[in-house]
């Protein structure tokens, strides 16, 4: 079963959301399950798995997902450029109307942008920890393939 993610209209990208469902998805989280440090795990759910294939560069929009989540570069190359949650108020960034996990600001495009903003370049096989509630921007090379992982750190599952 795959589907795709309607909201992605939202962004300014040319890029297809893949999700997984039924048999599928359960051979890839097990897949993806084996490949996490302990320290982390794959939550169960059925968002839990991700792939965004850019058809041509692409741009995610800047933005913050509101669980932890691993980006992993499966095919050329992702750049992310991410933020701690209090960057919005501290910049005085606007949000885009409507869209409240979305603001409408672009660090890469941002010469003069606020100093705890950080750049990450991905290649095929490098993988980056996202924060929940961490802006961030990604930028995917055409024909670059990513995949999230959402996930939680092993220590809150515990209690």
């Amino acid at each position: 079963d795959i589907t795709h993610d309607p909201s992605c209209a939202l962004t300014k990208a040319c890029y297809l959301q893949v999700y997984y469902g039924g048999d599928d998805a359960k051979q890839l989280q097990e897949r993806a399950r084996a490949r996490l440090p302990a320290s982390l795990i794959l939550r169960g759910h059925q968002r839990s798995l991700i792939n965004f294939v850019s058809l041509t560069p692409s741009y995610s929009g800047t933005h913050f997902d509101g669980t932890p989540s691993v980006l992993v570069c499966l095919a050329k190359t992702r750049e992310v450029w991410l933020a701690p949650p209090h960057v919005k108020k501290a910049c005085s960034l606007s949000g885009v109307p409507g869209q409240t996990r979305y603001l409408d600001y672009d660090p890469r495009a941002d010469g003069g942008r606020h100093r705890c903003w950080q750049h990450v370049e991905l290649t095929e096989g490098q993988a980056l920890f996202i924060p929940a509630k961490w802006w961030h921007a990604v930028y995917g090379s055409a024909g670059s393939i990513g995949m999230s992982l959402d996930v939680e750190r092993a220590s809150v599952r515990m209690k």
